[in-house]
């Protein structure tokens, strides 16, 4: 059988107490024990804890709830409250009544009436002062209401009987606030008593008297408590308490719970006793000291040295985490702790998200039943269920919460003897803050890992473009080159050819005797004109002056009427563009020599009987096309050349897209499409 216990924080003695009589018991009848410190944490149906009886988590048979402590007891009444927590699981609660539930409880009534009747009429005080705990808190709620009725009760008798109740919240600096309040409120008060709700209360009481000793007379003032923690014990001067067999409630809650799963019908309260413990703080003196002083003190001693070196301990634990910065290194350190601590079980798991309402965990240190488990170490993400199984031993492990702020980062599963369980609390804020950092760290060094590698690719992607720009700046020296040659060449073959023609004939024409014919003179009057128009064309190839003065339309249009004039193609033009926008200088002149190029192309390659220009708009997009009826590519170049280049290169410094789309059955499409909104020099269309 798998128990579960629900307790706050095992950071004080009677929460450890309980802890030890049920895991004593356990282990008695061999039951696993897992225990769960809920902290600050609420109980609800929607936490951890909740879960506890999933097969998927812990599988759970029953649960033992000390109710006393947790932080929202007070919501916490019947079992349907229970209920609505854990379903049909069995179970259990300690130190707070839940009605259809067992509940075991202290007999403190008349406990508490013997405290009262020993101050009032053994002592002879009047006037007390009565700190109470928490005002949701059950216990708070019963040990106050037992005092006020016996306080009453004796006030009916001496009259000069008075007393102030404060609310505190059973910690010791809750006390100090509340004394400073008492005294802010009747700095001139005259008070024999403080009857505080637990010992950690009157510890506080006793500390706020020493800080205040030149202003009040705190040696004349009786101070008692509850619980008999041992701190109150060894206290100077040793106080008055109510000592509750915690220990015993610890293992009546097992034999309890052992009987309910085996199905037995059981009563709905188990109590037991309490009883007065007489010391120095109430004006008595103490037995115990009296009868073996040596044995006192030197248990005294015992605490004190094992205090400080448990606490140099934590700090050096502390200290070391403090420099850890990876996983490993939480890993050494953690090797120090489990050795330091006594621990056969000691795991660090770090908490990873959900997947289908199973909560993911890492284990970042796993130490259990007695060896470190690399197995389980070297996992990297699994269900907290099958971990909780693969480090289970069959004995008794507590679950802690980690969490930094309000998120909760991780948790630990342990165990440790009873005298380190009040230093755990300190060395798990350590070992969350390790996680905290260690996930910083690696996050930076994912992101730094990430940032290289977009560096890398970015760097790639910039050799490359800078490679492109290279092969295209070169492929652009090498068209301009060739521009250069082809127009060489056509100087030198056409109008060097004519000028020497003109040339000769005029020489002719001077070495004769008779005089020149008149046919003859319009001869070279013609041949002096063609050579003329010839030049205009070149001129007019190498810069298309007619865009200045007519307009892109108008050019393009001349530029188709010459090339079918000249090639003897078939050339029809379209355009479909509004008047009232523009294009820019740079995009009217790329597109002029684009589709100059494609005619071009269309003479030379194409063998094409009739080719088509249009330039057509659309939601500001402008489409140009040139489209031939000839051979196609697949019928003639297999490759792109300088041409195809040259215009891609063009289309580039107008941000347009350029495509080559062959036509089925022959025949091929040059395609620029672009957005004329670019800041510039304009011409009118």
């Amino acid at each position: 059988m798998r128990i579960g216990l629900v307790l706050s924080v095992l950071d004080e003695e009677y929460q450890i107490s309980v802890y030890e009589g049920i895991k004593h018991k356990a282990e008695e009848y061999g039951f696993e024990l897992i225990c769960f410190q809920l902290e600050n944490s609420i109980l609800d149906s929607d936490s951890v804890i909740s879960k506890l009886s999933d097969t998927s988590l812990f599988d759970v048979d029953c649960v033992i709830l000390l109710t006393s402590v947790i932080i929202d007891n007070y919501i916490i009444k019947t079992r349907d409250d229970v209920k609505k927590i854990w379903g049909n699981v069995p179970v259990v609660s300690i130190g707070q009544e839940v009605q259809g539930v067992p509940s075991l409880l202290v007999k403190t009534e008349e406990s508490i009436k013997q405290l009262v009747e020993h101050m009032v009429l053994f002592h002879g005080y009047r006037h007390f002062l009565y700190i109470s705990g928490s005002s949701n808190h059950q216990d708070a709620i019963v040990r106050e209401k037992i005092f006020l009725e016996c306080l009453n009760s004796y006030k009916s008798i001496y009259s000069d009987i008075s007393y102030t109740v404060k609310t505190a919240s059973f910690t010791e600096l809750s006390a100090i606030e509340a004394m400073k309040t008492f005294f802010a409120e009747s700095p001139d008060a005259d008070i024999d008593a403080v009857m505080c709700a637990n010992d950690n209360m009157a510890i506080g009481v006793y500390k706020f008297f020493k800080m205040n000793r030149d202003n009040l007379k705190s040696h004349d003032v009786a101070v008692t408590g509850f619980d008999d923690i041992p701190q109150s014990r060894f206290s100077n001067p040793s106080i008055t308490t109510v000592s509750q067999s915690v220990f015993q409630l610890g293992e009546r809650a097992v034999d309890v719970v052992r009987k309910l799963c085996s199905g037995e019908l059981l009563d709905n309260h188990f109590y037991v006793g309490s009883e007065v413990i007489f010391r120095e703080s109430c004006g008595c003196h103490d037995a115990e000291k009296e009868t073996d002083v040596d044995a006192f003190f030197n248990q005294l001693q015992k605490k004190y040295i094992r205090s400080e070196s448990m606490l140099r301990l934590v700090t050096r634990l502390g200290q070391n985490l403090n420099y850890v910065q990876d996983i490993r290194a939480l890993q050494y350190s953690m090797r120090e702790v489990v050795a330091e601590f006594e621990s056969t079980d000691f795991s660090v798991v770090r908490f990873a998200g959900y997947e289908k309402e199973n909560i993911l965990v890492e284990p970042m240190f796993v130490f259990a039943n007695g060896e470190n488990i690399t197995e389980a170490q070297n996992e990297k993400i699994l269900p907290l269920g099958e971990f909780y199984k693969k480090i289970n031993s069959g004995r008794s492990l507590i679950f802690k919460y980690l969490h930094s702020g309000d998120e909760f980062v991780g948790a630990i599963i342990f165990d440790v003897p009873a005298k380190v369980l009040p230093y755990i609390n300190s060395v798990s804020i350590n070992i969350a803050q390790t996680l905290v950092r260690i996930q910083v760290l690696e996050e930076r060094q994912r992101y730094a890992q990430k940032l290289e590698k977009d560096v890398a690719v970015r760097t790639a992607e910039v050799v490359e473009a800078n490679k492109k720009r290279l092969e295209v700046e070169g492929q652009v020296l090498k068209i301009s080159e060739m521009e250069r040659q082809r127009f060489s060449n056509d100087l030198h073959d056409d109008i060097c050819q004519r000028l020497a023609g003109i040339s000769m004939l005029c020489k002719s024409y001077s070495a004769r005797q008779d005089s020149v014919k008149k046919e003859e003179m319009l001869e070279l009057s013609q041949l002096i004109g063609d050579t003329l128009q010839t030049t205009r064309q070149y001129a007019h190839n190498s810069y298309p002056v007619e865009l200045e003065s007519l307009g892109l339309n108008k050019a393009i249009g001349n530029l188709c009427d010459s090339f079918e004039k000249q090639s003897g193609i078939k050339c029809r033009y379209t355009w479909n563009v509004s008047d009232e926008k523009s294009f820019s200088e740079t995009q009217a002149l790329n597109v002029f020599r684009i589709i100059q190029e494609a005619l071009h192309n269309v003479l030379k390659h194409s063998g094409a009987d009739e080719t088509c220009v249009s330039v057509q708009e659309a939601s500001g997009l402008v489409c140009v096309s040139i489209k031939d009826d000839g051979k196609g590519l697949a019928g003639g170049r297999q490759k792109r050349g300088l041409g195809f280049d040259s215009m891609q290169y063009r289309a580039n410094q107008i941000e347009a897209k350029f495509s080559i789309i062959p036509i089925m059955p022959h025949g091929t499409e040059i395609r620029l499409e672009f957005t004329r909104v670019i800041p510039g020099k304009n011409f009118k269309s």
